[in-house]
């Protein structure tokens, strides 16, 4: 259960250093001329990491009750 613990806690961390790296790229593409293709799959793909560190959340929350 430990062990399980732990590489869901891994992967929050990757999602959370995933994160900010989106909001880091994102920074990069905020003007006028930005690809609007590559500003929306970077959108996507924060949101991505933020739903699998929340789904990653609720698995530890149950794990330990």
């Amino acid at each position: 259960m430990q062990k399980a613990i732990k590489v869901l806690q891994d992967k929050i961390n990757e999602c959370e250093n995933m994160k900010t790296w989106f909001e880091t790229e994102l920074l990069k593409h905020q003007h006028a001329t930005a690809d609007q293709t590559e500003v929306q799959r970077l959108k996507i793909g924060q949101q991505e990491a933020v739903d699998i560190s929340k789904e990653c959340f609720d698995a530890i929350d149950m794990l330990t009750k």
